[in-house]
């Protein structure tokens, strides 16, 4: 079992967290949201460090290479986190499995203390087997092999396969700035020490990285023509699948996406061939472009991803925000993938639930599938084993799915509502006062 315990980190007092495929954070501003998912992405991320390190040193001593992790560790944190110098004493465990984690905190100097499970690289033999590996391997020819061997192994020490992506708001940045503002980012990026990077620059950079692959993926393509050029390559796909994915795309962006190698653009009226250019679109379909890029890719690809995505409701209509989440439930039904959201959105959770129930109701009552097909796809259905949701609150972090449901708390929902709804009945009721 995946999980994460947080205690006294930035505005976290205490967090217990389970991590299963969907993972929600919902909270306040400046609750905590984004600290969680960031700490979960940088324990996920270190497997590519880990890779790194084996692959550039050529000891197969154990302790070598994990002094050469923690080194990583270090740099990555700072990266993330900033200096530890002005931090109090905190701890944070991620378990990678039951017995697997890898354990954080501060020595008396505020350096950061890193501590691995003793049965984390297995009895050793692991990576000694990865240098064996390379040593056998020494032609160029054979270079991918090796790459192919050691990524393997990897995975089996982080029991991890997932290839990770951060997807932070305000991700507009990919759509507004010029080329030109790109290539400046990342030439600025590359003249800086790792070091001096602050986390959001240090997640944008990456985040922008996938953006231009995105872009060549989508060349001159609609999302017909990907699907078609799947099936003529004699790739397996799901039609059906992709057809519902491609709907809520096109849905959500109230059109289809182009891109001619100079302009992206938005095609809203294909009898007439009416289009807007993807810079003077509205900001939601600006933040979400790229989100549904990345799903829809994942599906044609059958991919198995590790998303972080903030604030996917970011200036989406409630209905906008349905389809988003639905297609999100295609992804993680259709792959492997895990999910983690952060939110502020009530609709997001009411989302999750209808997507819960619906797998609930079949289950107590087989015989109403076809109906429950009938509202809701099944396609898009979620299993509550597979997914969690947290709210956060005073620093405290607190589960709000239901185990008996399998649902997120009404409780919660309503006590959202009700706050809203007390606001309402006062005025009401001063509204009556003046017919007195």
């Amino acid at each position: 079992m995946r999980k994460i315990y947080i205690e006294n980190f930035g505005p976290i007092k205490t967090a217990n967290i389970e991590i299963r495929d969907a993972l929600v954070l919902i909270g306040e501003q400046a609750s905590g949201k984004s600290t969680i998912s960031k700490l979960i992405y940088f324990f996920k991320s270190l497997r590519a460090d880990l890779f790194n390190v084996i692959y550039e040193n050529t000891t197969s001593d154990v302790t070598q290479i994990q002094q050469a992790l923690f080194k990583k560790i270090w740099e990555k944190f700072y990266n993330f986190f900033g200096s530890t110098r002005h931090l109090p004493d905190f701890k944070i465990k991620y378990h990678y499995s039951d017995t697997k984690f890898l354990e954080l905190s501060l020595r008396n100097d505020k350096s950061l203390k890193p501590f691995l499970s003793p049965n984390f690289f297995g009895n050793g033999n692991t990576l000694k087997e990865a240098r064996n590996l390379r040593n056998a391997i020494e032609l160029t020819a054979f270079e991918l092999e090796y790459i192919k061997e050691l990524d393997q192994l990897i995975n089996n020490i982080f029991e991890d396969h997932y290839t990770p992506l951060f997807i932070p708001a305000g991700r507009n940045v990919a759509v507004t700035y010029s080329d030109q503002f790109k290539f400046d980012f990342h030439s600025d990026l590359e003249n800086q020490s790792v070091m001096t990077q602050s986390l959001d620059i240090y997640l944008m950079k990456d985040f922008l990285k996938r953006v231009e692959r995105l872009k060549k993926r989508f060349y001159r393509e609609n999302l017909k023509d990907l699907i078609s050029h799947k099936i003529q390559m004699g790739d397996s796909v799901n039609e059906n699948l992709l057809k519902i994915a491609q709907d809520k795309f096109e849905a959500i962006l109230k059109g289809q996406y182009r891109y001619n190698g100079n302009e992206e653009y938005i095609i809203y009226n294909t009898e007439e061939n009416q289009s807007v250019r993807l810079g003077n679109a509205s900001s939601g379909q600006q933040e979400v472009i790229r989100i549904l890029q990345d799903i829809f890719l994942v599906l044609l690809e059958q991919e198995d991803v590790f998303r972080v995505i903030e604030e996917p409701e970011a200036h989406l209509y409630p209905i906008a925000q349905k389809h988003l989440i639905e297609m999100m439930a295609l992804m993680l039904n259709a792959t492997k993938s895990q999910l983690i959201i952060t939110t502020h959105s009530p609709y997001i959770l009411s989302i999750f639930n209808n997507l819960l129930f619906a797998s609930r109701v079949v289950k107590t009552n087989e015989a109403v599938k076809p109906e429950v097909n009938a509202v809701i796809d099944e396609s898009m259905w979620l299993d509550s084993t597979k997914v969690q949701a947290y709210t956060l609150k005073g620093g405290n972090c607190q589960s709000i799915l239901n185990p008996e449901t399998g649902l997120i708390g009404e409780n919660y929902l309503d006590d959202i509502s009700e706050e809203l709804g007390d606001d309402f009945d006062q005025l009401y009721h001063l509204h009556g006062q003046a017919f007195k």
